[in-house]
């Protein structure tokens, strides 16, 4: 026989006003948040890796324009 129970937990956490990097707007953050959004976070990473995104896509798109370029002769 399984017995089943349910549990409730709760967690005190200190929330502060921040202010997001990226979009300039406060929002009630905790912990190590820095960000208001997942969006906002993706955003700053490529800020931040922003000529090393162009140079794969760079790298990408010269790879198939040879492989294309192959195919037609």
């Amino acid at each position: 026989m399984v017995k089943e129970r349910t549990l409730t937990l709760t967690r005190k956490v200190v929330v502060t006003e921040r202010i997001c990097p990226t979009c300039k707007k406060k929002f009630e953050g905790w912990g190590k948040k820095k960000f208001c959004s997942k969006l906002c976070a993706n955003k700053d990473a490529y800020i931040r890796n922003a000529e090393e995104y162009r140079a794969h896509r760079r790298q990408k798109y010269h790879t198939e324009r040879k492989v294309g370029a192959k195919g037609k002769d």
